[in-house]
């Protein structure tokens, strides 16, 4: 019985989330989270009352899993480390596309979710900043008085609003270009030595 409540839950979850990516947040309704899912409105309701409880089973999924990677990026911030979680990263906010296409929705419905999306911006940003600063301890950019927030600031928008502009400029879905961006920013604050492993990380993400 337990099993069977985990893997109806587990449907319903998968149901709600390709809805959600494929029509978008506003669009989807309980009913047709349940006719996605295969089972009744009562159904869906006994194991969620409402659309919100469903967002916030989502977000835990995402973030547990974002979490994971972050941590990993942290334990070594290389540059070479950084860009191969970052394509993990990627690849999980695509997985999740819904929660960056349509975060004013999102925000407007839930406010713990929003809350939770607030504190994860300031984790995101903070992880950034970690990987710069340990690319200048490195000797992979330049010491600057000012240090880097708002550089890691940018990346971090960069990296979180890239799926809404190729929405809105009706682009194919293309996140490795996100990744590319990301180092292009870096590249004026190299030195001599990281210039020289950015570009070749540029050049492997091209092919």
């Amino acid at each position: 019985m337990l099993l069977s409540k985990v893997n109806t839950k587990k449907k319903i979850l998968e149901a709600a989330l390709e809805q959600f990516n494929r029509r978008g947040f506003a669009q989807v309704n309980m009913k047709d989270i349940a006719e996605a899912a295969g089972i009744s409105p009562g159904n869906l309701a006994y194991h969620f009352k409402s659309k919100e409880s469903i967002l916030q089973a989502l977000y835990e999924q995402l973030e547990s899993e974002r979490q994971k990677l972050l941590s990993a990026v942290l334990q070594l911030p290389t540059f070479e480390h950084a860009h191969e979680k970052t394509q993990a990263i990627l690849e999980l906010s695509y997985r999740f596309r819904f929660f960056y296409l349509n975060t004013l929705d999102i925000a407007q419905e839930s406010e713990e979710v929003a809350a939770a999306l607030r504190a994860h911006i300031e984790a995101h940003i903070a992880y950034l900043k970690g990987m710069l600063d340990y690319a200048v301890g490195a000797g992979n950019l330049q010491a600057r008085p000012e240090g880097y927030n708002s550089l890691a600031h940018t990346l971090w928008m960069v990296l979180f609003f890239f799926p809404m502009q190729q929405a809105i400029r009706r682009q194919a879905d293309n996140w490795q270009e996100a990744r590319l961006r990301m180092w292009h920013l870096l590249l004026p604050y190299a030195t001599e030595k990281g210039k020289a492993k950015i570009e070749k990380l540029i050049q492997n993400n091209a092919l």
